[in-house]
């Protein structure tokens, strides 16, 4: 759209208002422009907009994630945390463990990360061996 300073003669033009594809629509979105429009055309070119200035974020203050801990390596709920239970009293954690199948030991110690998974071990070992092995672990980690 272009506008004329009637005093000055100066010719303000708009950026691009519409695109279409051939000149009877043009013509129809043209019939439709009301007063209300074209002023904020004109108010659009003698106002623009200010483009706003985006500050690149700070550098991260680490090269990568924090070295990894104990903690949740899977994605299911731990049934026992081992650590927890261990912290608030030694004897509780051997208790607590005897109520769990091998399936739920195996998944603690996984979970955990207590051992090696890729260890083929671990699925040949008994209940009683996995209990003692996840007692062993936290107590040597927790130390």
């Amino acid at each position: 759209m272009e506008f004329k300073d009637l005093e000055t003669g100066e010719v303000f033009c708009s950026q691009r208002e519409t695109t279409q594809p051939n000149w009877r629509d043009a013509a129809y979105w043209a019939a439709g422009l009301t007063p209300v429009y074209l002023e904020g055309a004109l108010d659009r070119i003698l106002h623009p907009p200010v483009p706003r200035v985006v500050e690149s974020p700070p550098p991260p203050t680490f090269d990568g994630p924090a070295p990894r801990t104990r903690g949740i390596v899977s994605n299911r709920n731990p049934v026992i945390d081992p650590f927890s239970v261990y912290a608030k009293h030694p004897d509780l954690l051997p208790q607590q463990l005897a109520a769990f199948h091998g399936w739920h030991l195996r998944q603690i110690i996984r979970d955990y990360d207590l051992v090696d998974t890729t260890d083929g071990n671990l699925d040949s070992l008994s209940e009683a061996e996995l209990r003692s092995l996840i007692v062993q672990r936290v107590r040597d980690l927790h130390a």
